[in-house]
């Protein structure tokens, strides 16, 4: 009590004692006054009044004493409710400054930290801890603890085991006074107990942590005496717990946007690197060292597939040190060099490993993680990411990142797709123009020694070979005889010049066989010791020089690295460099007879072999549909051609032309037509402003036509897209003879109209159209040379005549379509030669 309470009280009693005091003293003296002679009775009357007041006195009193204990306990209670007041008041300012520190940090982990050593500081308790459910994998994570023998992760628990997952579940606090009398209780909370847990622990609390009606996680309390949380404890606590939850949620959501735009901004950096870039290997480059910075990778590679040789070639590693990458670039990846890369060209799916890869020298301190590079489920290559061991993720974070790269992955496949068909496009017309340059050089000379001088000095500048030998084969000695060569010394020259090379010899160098695209052998060969000094290499390629089906001769190329095979392009340039040589060593002596004759022969020998190089299979495997071709030249040399276009996006291009000419001007500018709408065919599928993209083709072909073109000739093409899936077929007519399609019943339907020519005259009106083809519709293309076929009186066989055919026959195939045409032509014709190419394309819809 107070002294202020304890002076009231006494003050009180002391004016009571006072007021009973006079009363006593004035009843006394009025009996002291009396007369001596007063009747007995008024005496007693006196007595019964001092009786009285003594009586009434007792009464007071007592009142006084009941009224003071009751005055007493009030004051104590109030003291109490001051005492709880500045009690509560100082549990909300520690909170209060808890929380301004918590809400002035911006690292959750640090906001975890400070509340648990502020409850082991200012509240006593040894051992306290939070933990996080985690939203990917359901399990309930330590972040923070006071005890600093376990590290951050290494408590995991599901969401309904022990105290913390009944808190969790039920969104309410649990209180446990004696951990050792009940079985929730989880020593050191998880497979690594903590040590001070296991020997002091005697009462556990925990509290979740819980935002709009969502669990983060738990604080969890434990202490080490019997009993429990007093109140003032738990409301402290309970008020620690709902000031940490909105606290870690409004900077968990602050980080979680913050890392989701720095993703975007990642992604965006990626995306324009892909799309930017001019070549290959800029672009893997790019997203290599992009995509290290970004992941905080150890390492970053790339390697494509490379399908014609069926090895993995390396094409991008960063990050690495400097020796590793050498290593890395030195050799190409076969099947077997790496069991995690088999895995994935086999599985087409992305794996992580621990093995070490071919260029490192020993096994990587976190695994390696590969994804193949897919795009319409063809594999492109595969890209491989080795993370740095000191560089931790949040879930969500390593969430966002492997969903990054995912999205590069696809990305980069699309990427290197599309500049693989760009550097296939530009090798073809590269290929096209270095066998036009190899036969305009050719067809200007006459010596057989300057034609085959000028292509072994051009194959090395083409091909990139080391060296190169023509071996001719003379029929009087029966062995090849060295011709011209170049690369090789004047020492080997002249062992070459000194020794023939019997049929035997050449045929035991053949080792394995390949086929070119124009179906001419190719062998890898190894030398005898004479020839390999002469040669100046380890290695060499071997084609026979065949005309009209006689061996006429060899072409040897040598090469330095015997494991670099020629491929793709540059052997069929080769070849075709082979087959002009082979034609240039048969025609040597039609050259001696008639000089002007024989280079004419010779310029249509080519011509002939190169259009027969640059048609295509008449036969295309396009789903849904049974397609034949027929290519017949009326003269040796043709302006006729067609082609198919194997689309990127599924489609099909459909050509077929007419160059409006004869003879070998007609043939090149059929070539030159031809690489032009394989090539514009080829970049449309990248044209997004032109919904008439089969019209569009042809207007950018006339447009090109016209700046490069140097003469008068021009052609005629019909261009279409099919879609094998659906059947739909839009196209655009060039001048060309409108297709016809043909029905089941019999009956035929000309598609289209003629529209103009290309190559005339600039902005042609060319417009686009569309059919759909049913299941056995047969689409019939054709040149004018196929209506124009002459009888013996010069009659043309006419449109009429072939759709009357096509009703009558009824074919039941594309195969069929074409015989029944050409069958019916020949009996028209009965023999009689004709002026005009004919060209047949038949597309039949199979059910």
């Amino acid at each position: 009590m107070s002294g202020h309470h304890k002076n009231v009280i006494e003050n009180q009693w002391v004016s009571e004692r006072q007021t009973v005091g006079c009363s006593l003293f004035s009843a006394h003296f009025h009996l002291q006054t009396l007369p001596p002679a007063m009747p007995t009775n008024l005496v007693l009357v006196g007595v019964f009044v001092l009786v009285l007041v003594g009586v009434v006195y007792l009464m007071r009193r007592q009142q006084r004493q009941q009224r003071r204990h009751e005055l007493e306990q009030k004051l104590a209670e109030i003291e109490h409710l001051q005492f709880e007041s500045q009690l509560v008041a100082a549990d909300l300012e520690m909170i209060n400054h808890i929380g301004r520190r918590v809400n002035a940090s911006d690292d959750v982990d640090s906001i975890m930290q400070q509340v648990v050593e502020f409850a082991r500081e200012q509240l006593g308790f040894y051992l306290v801890t939070i933990l996080f459910v985690d939203p990917y994998t359901t399990e309930v994570v330590n972040r923070a603890s006071t005890a600093p023998a376990v590290e951050q992760g290494a408590v995991r628990l599901s969401r309904t085991q022990g105290l913390v997952g009944e808190a969790i579940s039920t969104q309410k606090s649990v209180s446990v006074t004696d951990v050792k009398a009940d079985d929730r209780y989880i020593p050191g909370l998880g497979e690594q107990p903590f040590p001070e847990s296991q020997a002091r622990t005697r009462s556990e609390t925990v509290f979740p942590l819980i935002v709009d009606g969502n669990v983060l996680g738990a604080l969890d309390v434990q202490s080490d005496r019997v009993g429990g949380l007093t109140a003032r404890e738990k409301r402290v606590l309970e008020a620690l717990a709902i000031e940490t939850a909105n606290a870690i949620d409004k900077l968990s959501q602050f980080e979680m946007q913050r890392e989701r735009a720095w993703v975007t901004v990642a992604q965006l950096q990626l995306s324009e690197a892909i799309s930017e870039s001019n070549s290959l290997r800029t672009m893997t480059e790019a997203v290599t060292r992009i995509l290290g910075m970004v992941m905080g990778l150890a390492q970053c590679g790339i390697v494509l597939w490379d399908e014609a040789r069926s090895v993995y070639r390396p094409i991008s590693l960063t990050h690495a040190p400097p020796a590793m990458i050498a290593r890395f670039y030195a050799n190409d990846f076969v099947i077997g060099d790496w069991h995690a890369l088999d895995a994935v060209h086999v599985g087409h799916q992305e794996i992580s490993s621990a093995d070490s890869a071919p260029w490192m020298d020993e096994p990587p301190s976190t695994p390696i993680f590969l994804y193949p590079l897919l795009s319409k489920g063809n594999l492109q290559g595969v890209l491989f990411l080795i993370p740095r061991y000191d560089i931790a993720f949040t879930t969500f974070q390593l969430r966002l990142r492997l969903e990054l790269v995912r999205n590069v992955a696809r990305q980069a496949a699309q990427g290197v797709e599309r500049e693989l068909l760009r550097a296939a496009q530009q090798a073809e017309a590269w290929s096209n123009i270095a066998l036009l340059q190899v036969a305009q050089a050719v067809n200007r000379l006459i010596d057989l020694n300057e034609i085959l001088a000028t292509i072994v000095r051009l194959i090395p500048i083409l091909i990139g070979v080391e060296s190169c030998l023509v071996l001719i084969w003379d029929e009087e000695s029966q062995a090849f005889q060295a011709g011209p060569s170049f690369g090789i010394s004047e020492i080997g020259r002249g062992l070459l010049d000194n020794f023939g090379l019997a049929e035997a010899e050449i045929v035991s160098l053949r080792e394995e066989g390949h086929e070119t695209r124009t179906k001419l052998p190719l062998y890898s060969a190894s030398p005898p010791q004479w020839m390999r000094d002469a040669l100046g290499v380890n290695s060499a390629d071997l084609i026979p020089l065949l005309a009209r089906g006689e061996r006429v001769g060899v072409l040897l190329v040598g090469r330095r690295k015997a494991d670099v095979p020629l491929t793709g392009t540059r052997l069929g340039v080769l070849a075709g460099i082979a087959q002009q040589a082979a034609i240039a060593v048969v025609n040597a002596g039609i050259y001696q007879k008639s000089a002007e004759q024989d280079r004419l022969t010779q310029q249509i020998e080519v011509a002939h072999s190169i259009q027969a190089s640059l048609i295509p299979d008449g036969s295309p495997a396009i789903p849904n549909h049974d397609v034949s071709s027929y290519w017949g030249a009326a003269l040796q040399v043709s302006g006729d051609f067609y082609d198919f276009l194997k689309l990127p996006n599924g489609l099909w291009g459909i050509v077929i032309a007419d160059v409006a000419g004869k003879g070998i001007p007609a043939a090149i500018y059929m070539a030159l037509s031809r690489t032009i709408i394989r090539s514009v065919g080829f970049g449309s599928i990248n044209w997004t402003s032109e919904p008439d993209r089969a019209a569009g083709v042809l207007r950018r072909v006339n447009s090109i036509l016209l700046s490069d073109a140097q003469s008068d000739l021009f052609v005629t093409a019909f261009y279409g897209l099919l879609n094998p899936i659906t059947g739909e077929f839009t196209y655009c007519n060039g001048g060309h003879n409108p297709p016809l399609i043909l029905k089941p019943n019999g009956t035929t339907e000309v598609v289209g109209n003629y529209g103009v020519a290309l190559g005339i005259i600039d902005g042609v009106p060319l417009t686009q159209q569309a059919l759909k083809l049913a299941p056995n519709d047969t689409l019939i293309l054709y040149t004018d040379g196929v209506t124009e076929a002459m009888d013996v009186d010069e009659n043309p066989f006419g449109l009429s005549r072939l759709r009357d055919t096509l009703r009558e026959a009824r074919p039941q195939s594309s195969q069929q379509t074409v015989k029944v045409i050409l069958d019916a032509i020949r009996k028209f014709s009965a023999d009689t030669a004709q002026s005009d190419d004919e060209t047949l394309v038949v597309i039949r819809r199979v059910p």
